[in-house]
């Protein structure tokens, strides 16, 4: 899998203003509510530590590109590289952890959205 962005990807605003929060992120796993935390992953998979202001405000632009498309009470996860939006597997799934297969949920089926133009 790879984590190049390309220059002409449709969802520069997005991808460029997570770039600037946390520049490593490659993943940005967002929980539903009832759980407020969201996990940032690096491209070997290894959680990001980011301060909440960063946390909230990554999650807010997210969740606004998505609006109307994804159901926010479950977990989604957001590829940074890719501009794509996943149902994030269960725990007991094949996916939720990285290092199981190190797809992370990226089956087909599991497609919400892409940035720029919906699924």
């Amino acid at each position: 899998m790879t984590y190049d962005t390309p220059p002409t990807a449709p969802f520069p605003m997005l991808v460029g203003t997570i770039g600037a929060l946390v520049p490593t992120t490659t993943l940005v796993r967002i929980f539903p509510p009832a759980r407020t935390v969201t996990h940032f992953y690096c491209d070997e998979f290894l959680r990001v530590w980011v301060g909440p202001h960063v946390e909230h405000e990554v999650t807010r632009r997210i969740k606004k590109h998505f609006t109307g498309i994804a159901d926010w009470r479950h977990a989604h996860d957001f590829h940074v590289s890719t501009g794509r939006l996943y149902l994030t597997p269960e725990p007991y799934q094949r996916g939720y952890v990285p290092e199981d297969d190190g797809s992370f949920g990226t089956a087909p089926q599991r497609l919400v959205a892409v940035a720029g133009g919906a699924q």
